[in-house]
């Protein structure tokens, strides 16, 4: 029987424990508020638990995905894969980084000067570009990485094997897609360049997102054909991650518009909190992947 490192075995068994632990603390300081209508104890994990969360976990998924894209040797195709994916991860992190030091967290503030209110444009201006890095910026860089792994995945015949629902979930996408792109140009040309470039990019990610859903319903059955070893959980996670994506949007739109926002942020919240677990989740089983086959190959050598 081969020996797999533990160390490896742990990593994505942490990521899992954190996560559940993160959101049972959530859930438990949503209901202390709720009980006692105090809203420090909402605000505690709202402005400090949660950004640290996804910034530390935004970090991990950045390391991770550096290492799966060093296993890779050059002239690989699948390299390239996971340096667009490296370089949406590093997007992912400088923009929540600097989303949050600018946003509602005191602990990412701590060495903003005081006279930080004094500097409000210039910060909305940096924050808006934060949201722009970790948005469409991110998205498109993932999108490009996934074209690479389902091309490798169909020239060895995985990509196959498509059921009634897969069109159906494909078909509505794209038409969705199709919609808000026509939608987004058409409010481009009424607005007579008078629209930012920073409305313009935002509103551009809701095709992207369209992109990424269709790709995200080949990698899952990619994921089905493979039969959900290390690798195929991977593009599993990031199939899970990229519907979790487009449902927070969803969600946040909703909120917006002022649909259930009592009930609704929380929830919200709590999908963002296990989007960015899937993030994270994706490398990490790579990561795992390739080091498991790698201790085998060293077995085999020594047997």
């Amino acid at each position: 029987m081969p020996r797999v490192s533990s160390l490896t075995i742990s990593i994505t068994r942490a990521i899992v424990f954190l996560t559940v632990l993160h959101l049972a603390t959530g859930l438990t300081l949503w209901l202390l508020s709720f009980l006692t209508q105090e809203q420090r104890w909402v605000r505690y994990f709202l402005d400090f638990q949660g950004p640290l969360f996804f910034v530390g976990f935004s970090a991990l998924e950045l390391y991770f995905s550096f290492v799966s894209w060093s296993r890779f040797t050059r002239g690989e195709f699948m390299r390239w894969a996971w340096l667009l994916i490296m370089i949406s991860s590093a997007s992912r992190f400088v923009g929540l980084t600097i989303v949050h030091a600018f946003g509602v967290s005191p602990v990412l503030q701590a060495g903003i000067p005081r006279d930080f209110p004094q500097f409000f444009p210039q910060a909305m201006v940096l924050r808006q570009l934060a949201l722009a890095i970790c948005g469409p910026i991110q998205l498109s860089m993932l999108a490009l990485a996934l074209v690479i792994v389902l091309r490798t995945y169909r020239r060895f015949g995985l990509l196959s094997g498509f059921r009634t629902v897969d069109f159906v979930m494909l078909g509505s996408a794209l038409s969705f897609g199709l919609y808000r792109t026509v939608a987004t140009v058409m409010t481009l040309i009424q607005e007579n360049g008078q629209i930012s470039p920073y409305e313009t990019t935002q509103r551009m990610a809701v095709p992207l997102l369209c992109i990424l859903l269709c790709e995200a319903v080949l990698l899952g059955r990619v994921a089905l054909n493979t039969g959900w070893g290390l690798i195929a959980k991977c593009w599993g996670v990031y199939g899970a991650a990229i519907l979790g994506t487009a449902l927070g949007n969803l969600g946040v739109w909703a909120v917006s518009l002022g649909y259930g926002s009592g009930l609704l942020l929380p929830l919200v919240w709590f999908l963002w909190t296990m989007t960015a677990a899937a993030f994270t989740l994706g490398p990490a089983y790579q990561m795992e992947g390739s080091m498991r086959a790698k201790e085998q190959l060293k077995l085999s050598f020594v047997t």
